[in-house]
């Protein structure tokens, strides 16, 4: 009873995300299967056995050094659970607060003491803890037993077609919108910190239009999205089904679908040109499949920690989850690497009239160390890790600029920068929070820089976009024309958007 119950509170994430995050699957690209329950299921029985065995085995031995080691142990197996209710309970920077707390160290500080002076008594009281607990795990096999009978099959979504599937060729203009998760316009430029080198944001800006007082639409990005892509302003969101996320429009009273609302998209799939999309967070396969020639998205590390493929991928991921900063950390990274690849195909590809690329950015968390050059999965600072990430992501535009130059593409392309919302935890790196985004715009051919000081919100892209597709904006200066009286309103108070 001990050994499961203690394997049931190591497994608390993978529990968690497989029965008690509703979210319908949203946020998932791996369904609910039978093979992911076998696999928790298998998962419980083999970790189980270890330490049933394992128990047995220190009390034959009694030996005080043994039952030290195996307390220290099995403590050190309880920051696994502890670390998930901090996470769930104490988001953010209050986490630091309680891990500094002197009250909070001394505890830690006399745990260790008893513990090396009574380690009996500390095994004792652990194993009446689990015993406790014991009823936890068999609510978690009665879940297994009872999703198992309830599962349905899934009907999976036909597959888009392969890169350079489509085949018109582009003749008009060409837009390459690029939206960089979480970056910050005070930190990315307006006032950078001098050891943060952004060379190629820095070159952007000097051919091209660069507002500095621009706003997102909202200030999280399953809320900002609907908004960019839709065109309005959006104060709520929240999954009802797989391929379904309700709505509410800040001018509207009843809540709607994001897939029956008119999309960036579908607009520009009717003027004729093809359109083509790399994401994540938003399923936007299963939300616009009729608007899209080519779609690729991925989900947030941290909603799909326990869900693999196969059996065993599965199998791994469960267990992967106990480390969950790792291994959100190494999902990041091969995130990036995925999008990244499949953006340099697309934006080098002449068919494609509208590219939108809904890249990680220097979202946390922490993957890039600057000064060699390579990704870490090892960079646990807040401050530190957005700061080294915003690096990686100047050095993603130099590369996706680069391949566009080689294809000659660059020139001809209309590319427009931006983000869905600001650093949400900048007062961790400097006190201060700042609600501007950067919002950057190059027209094709070579341009001077032109700094736009007005105002503006970023809910206006799609109108700016359908503009230029339908040559009413041509050159620079008419775009300086268009955003002069193309004056988006008043957004709403960020305090009043909802997120679930």
């Amino acid at each position: 009873m001990m050994a499961f119950s203690l394997v049931n509170l190591c497994f608390i994430r993978a529990r968690y995300e497989l029965f008690y995050r509703i979210t319908f699957g949203y946020y998932k690209t791996i369904p609910f299967t039978a093979q992911v329950l076998f696999a928790l299921a298998l998962n419980f029985l083999l970790f189980g056995i270890v330490g049933w065995r394992l128990i047995r085995w220190v009390r034959r031995c009694d030996s005080p050094k043994l039952y030290w080691t195996a307390a220290m142990i099995a403590c050190g197996l309880l920051v696994i659970p502890l670390d998930f209710t901090r996470q769930s309970l104490l988001p953010g920077t209050r986490a630091l607060d309680l891990i500094t707390n002197p009250f909070f160290i001394g505890g830690i500080f006399v745990m260790l003491l008893v513990s090396w002076r009574r380690p009996r008594r500390i095994v004792h009281l652990l194993g009446v803890g689990l015993l406790i607990m014991f009823p936890s795990f068999c609510l978690t096999v009665g879940r297994i037993g009872y999703h198992l009978l309830k599962l349905r099959p899934v009907v999976p979504a036909p597959p888009f077609p392969a890169l350079f599937s489509t085949t018109n060729q582009v003749t008009g203009p060409r837009v390459v919108w690029i939206i960089y998760d979480e970056l910050d316009e005070r930190l990315a430029f307006s006032a950078r910190p001098k050891d943060c080198p952004l060379p190629e944001f820095d070159r952007l800006c000097a051919e091209s239009l660069q507002a500095t007082n621009a706003f997102p639409p909202a200030g999280a990005t399953i809320i900002s999205l609907p908004a960019l892509i839709t065109g309005r302003y959006v104060v709520k969101a929240v999954p009802v089904a797989r391929s379904e996320l309700s709505i509410s429009y800040a001018d509207a009273k009843a809540p709607v679908g994001w897939s029956t609302q008119p999309s960036v998209f579908c607009r520009v799939h009717n003027l004729g040109f093809n359109t083509a999309v790399v994401g994540w967070l938003h399923p936007y396969s299963r939300l616009f499949p009729s608007c899209l020639n080519f779609c690729e998205w991925a989900p947030v590390a941290e909603k799909q920690v326990a869900r693999g493929e196969t059996l065993i991928d599965s199998m791994i991921a469960q267990i992967s989850a106990m480390a969950t900063a790792v291994q959100q950390r190494w999902l990041h990274v091969n995130l990036y690497k995925r999008q990244l690849d499949v953006s340099r195909h697309l934006v080098t590809d002449a068919r494609y009239g509208l590219i939108f690329l809904h890249l990680v950015g220097p979202h946390g968390p922490g993957i890039y160390d600057p000064r060699k050059g390579t990704f870490t999965i090892t960079s646990f600072s807040i401050a530190r890790g957005y700061l080294q990430n915003l690096q990686l992501t100047d050095k993603t535009m130099g590369i996706l600029r680069h391949d566009m130059e080689q294809a000659g593409q660059w020139d001809r392309s209309w590319v427009i920068v931006s983000s869905d919302h600001w650093w949400r935890f900048s007062r961790t790196y400097d006190g201060r929070l700042d609600h501007r985004v950067p919002f950057i715009l190059k027209a094709p051919g070579r341009n001077q820089p032109i700094i736009y000081g007005s105002p503006l919100n970023t809910v206006i892209t799609q109108d700016l976009i359908l503009s230029i597709l339908r040559k009413e904006v041509s050159t620079m200066p008419e775009a300086v024309t268009w955003l002069d009286t193309h004056k988006a309103p008043p957004c709403p108070s960020y305090d009043t958007m909802l997120v679930k």
